[in-house]
């Protein structure tokens, strides 16, 4: 058997316990220390079927070598759940850090690049193939000649930029199974349901990644299925990023108030809430007053659940939340309620916004590179502009700490040192 991702562009390996995924070009050799009991050949005709959405094949494909085993093992059920398991956890790694402000290409991905495909062939192989359909009465096996196997990549799995994978959860989820049963069940089943919201198959209904969506939330945050608990639930998780000790000045930076009140979250949770039960007993799936579209619910949703399943791994001291993932947590209430998020707002700049005339220019140059500016932030959406203000308030934390550290430097020479300290 051979275990692969034929839909993600990866370029470096990623070893995670007792998975090595690795890029493996098409005919080529295999890396270093990597056994197999396949024929370079035999490999090269398995990988060589997969190709992507022009019907071109594959150069490269991700290949996975599981608990050290050589490649051409045989998996059983329990191996194969493990490997399907990895698969999941690595798909919500490598989205748990989009922003969905556009560009392209761009890290984007869905959880379709992330597919994981176990094959059994003979060795040697000559291209033939049966495949097993899965049926409510049991299942269907469907045989293609060698001239008849073709995997082409799903047309809306655009091609990708470099993915950012989160190796850090990663392993935080890996790791998760090892909490009691009743634990890490819920998470489990939490990211079943993100990824299913998150599929960008055409054959997946806005309407099942809506009830997904607000399922994965509710799962993550262990929320009973009424509308106060989560709402208890959800912003206490969140909460966790609150002690970190970036937080006093980056609220400072987003010019949030001292308190820890989430009102605009509260009033998002009611209404994807009612979205939820709107489509999930077959009712429309708009409502009055309508506040977000159900397009921006699942905008909002893909982001905000990376979010609390960080801080719930945080919870048990499987993950450590970085400067970014608090900044995130604390910017939430203005990237919901800026709104429409992918509206361009009308050309005016306030003073107190990033973009706005803050400075008398004193030169031409300098009236040059405040008109650049001024003119970007103007052609940004709302979404993009909350994280335009979010990565201000993250390098203001970091230029803050810079002069921190030139000062501790300069406070800690000797008595009669007067030279400069060193800001590299």
């Amino acid at each position: 058997m051979l275990a692969f991702l034929p839909w993600l562009r990866l370029r470096t390996p990623v070893v995670e316990g007792p998975f090595q995924l690795f890029p493996q070009g098409v005919g080529d050799v295999l890396p270093a220390g990597v056994a197999s009991t396949v024929a370079p050949e035999t490999m090269a005709k398995v990988l060589g079927q997969y190709r992507d959405s022009a019907n071109v094949p594959l150069r490269v494909v991700p290949v996975l070598q599981y608990d050290g085993r050589p490649l051409g093992a045989d998996f059983d059920e329990t191996d194969r759940d493990a490997i399907f398991r990895f698969g999941q956890h690595l798909a919500v790694s490598g989205m748990s850090d989009r922003r969905f402000i556009g560009g392209f290409p761009d890290d984007y991905t869905a959880s379709g690049h992330y597919q994981v495909i176990i094959q059994a062939f003979p060795d040697p192989y000559t291209g033939s193939i049966n495949t097993t359909h899965r049926r409510k009465g049991g299942h269907a096996n469907v045989f293609m000649g060698q001239g008849d196997v073709h995997f082409v990549r799903p047309a809306h799995l655009v091609s990708q930029g470099e993915p950012t994978l989160n190796l850090r959860l990663l392993t935080a989820l890996q790791a998760f199974q090892s909490l009691p049963k009743g634990v890490h069940e819920h998470v489990e089943a939490s990211v079943t349901q993100f990824l299913l919201a998150n599929s960008d198959s055409p054959d997946v209904s806005l309407e099942a990644e809506s009830i997904a969506t607000y399922a994965a939330l509710e799962r993550v945050s262990d929320s009973s299925q009424k509308l106060v608990d989560i709402q208890a639930k959800l912003p206490a998780i969140l909460a966790l990023a609150d002690g970190s000790p970036w937080t006093a000045r980056l609220r400072d930076e987003l010019e949030l108030p001292a308190g820890t009140e989430r009102s605009v979250l509260h009033a998002w949770l009611q209404q994807i809430y009612a979205l939820r039960g709107n489509v999930a007993h077959g009712k429309s799936a708009h409502w009055a007053p309508q506040q977000w579209s159900q397009q921006e619910h699942l905008i909002a949703g893909a982001f905000v659940y990376p979010l609390v399943l960080k801080c719930r791994l945080a919870q048990h001291g499987l993950y450590s939340l970085n400067e970014e993932d608090v900044a995130r947590t604390l910017g939430l209430e203005k990237l919901l309620g800026d709104r429409p998020f992918f509206e361009v707002p009308p050309k005016t700049a306030e003073p107190s916004e990033p973009g706005g005339p803050t400075a008398e220019p004193t030169d031409e140059l300098a009236l040059g590179v405040l008109a650049m500016r001024d003119e970007a932030w103007l052609r940004m959406t709302r979404w993009q502009r909350q994280f335009d203000v979010i990565n201000d308030a993250l390098l203001g934390l970091a230029l803050s700490g810079t002069i921190r550290g030139v000062i501790e430097q300069y406070e800690s020479r000797p008595a009669g040192d007067v030279a400069a300290p060193d800001a590299n």
